[in-house]
This record gives C-alpha cells, structure tokens and sequence, in this order.
C-alpha cells in the first residue's frame, strides 16, 4: 500500500431564485430569476514510495505534489419571462423568453501547455476547446391544451 493514491471528492451547490407573477385580466405574466453556484474541490493523499522509492525524491515531489487540485466552479444565472394568455376554457398561448449565463473555471485546462508537440498537434494537446463561459437566449410561442 506505500505506493497507493487516494482521492476524496466534495461538491457544494448554492442556489437563489425569485419570481414574481401577475395577473392583467385574463392574461397573466411571470418572471423568475436564478443563480447557482458550485464548487467542486478535490483532494487526495498517497503512500509513502508513491511518488518515487528514493526517500529524498520523495520529499521533493511531496512537497511539489501538494494534496489538493485547485477547486471547479460554475456559475449561472437564469431569466425567464412567461406571458400566458388564454384564448378560450381550453386553449391559451405561451410566450417566453430564457436568457442564461454560464462561468466555467476547470483545473484540467488551467496552464495547459500549447505547441508542445509538433504542428502536427494543430498547436495543442487538447482533444476540444474546454470549458467556455456562455450565454444563450431562447424565445418561444407555445400553444396550450388542456383536456
């Protein structure tokens, strides 16, 4: 066991939301708003050749290992406007609109060397473009049935 890893792994997800709904005749239109936030930290310890059976070396890339990766997080916010308006007792149009904000941050592609390999590589070592920050809207027109 002296050349084992171990590997813990806790997540924490913070989330608020608040919406507001109103009605103007038979018509009624709500909007909501969400933001989540969530870290994901892992951490990790290894036995005592691990790293290297030359106790000195050892030391050394103990101490260059560490025993944590630097924390993951996500961050998003959400909008969302609904107008519903009925047409008759069993009919009614949705309108709406979703407009989404997204923060990534991941250790995997934090200081990851470029150009490392030849041209070959297209100039890196990445099979994708990693995690992007975003935003995104969606509009819609819904029709409503009821039974």
């Amino acid at each position: 066991l002296t050349s084992s890893w171990w590997a813990d792994t806790e997540d924490q997800n913070d989330v608020f939301g608040a919406g507001f709904q109103q009605s103007f005749g038979t018509m009624r239109f709500g909007v909501d708003y969400t933001y989540s936030y969530s870290t994901t930290d892992v951490k990790y310890k290894y036995g005592s050749t691990a790293l290297s059976n030359v106790a000195g070396t050892q030391a050394a890339m103990a101490l260059a290992t560490g025993s944590a990766l630097p924390s993951m997080t996500t961050t998003q916010h959400i909008l969302n406007f609904n107008l519903i308006i009925p047409i008759d007792k069993k009919m009614a149009v949705r309108l709406f609109d979703r407009y989404e904000k997204g923060q990534i941050k991941d250790w995997h592609y934090d200081g990851v060397i470029t150009g490392a390999v030849s041209n070959a590589d297209s100039g890196t070592l990445l099979l994708d473009a990693g995690p992007q920050n975003y935003h995104s809207n969606i509009v819609g027109v819904l029709l409503q049935l009821k039974l």
